[in-house]
């Protein structure tokens, strides 16, 4: 995993964890701008400043659409609900 996948593979687990925060949350938590590559807009959405998780678009991700780290994260997502 490269430096920069691991910065993404803990902010995507940020989101997990949480579900949603604000747009202040997590610039203040990452020091980054609302996140736009992959894997984040194809699975959060944003709304009135908030950004959600979309937990059923992670869970349906399709293997060849994803990093080995995405997968790993949908693996404790779909383990830590009622889908595991």
């Amino acid at each position: 995993m490269f430096a920069q996948d691991s910065v993404l593979f803990e902010w995507l687990n940020m989101l997990v964890e949480k579900g949603s925060m604000t747009i202040a949350e997590w610039k203040s938590m990452t020091g980054s701008d609302i996140p736009n590559g992959d894997p984040f807009y194809q699975v959060i959405t944003i709304e009135r400043e908030t950004i959600k998780l979309d937990r059923e678009k992670l869970l349906h991700s399709r293997l060849e659409d994803m990093y080995a780290w995405h997968y790993a994260i949908e693996s404790r997502l779909y383990e830590d609900t009622d889908y595991g």
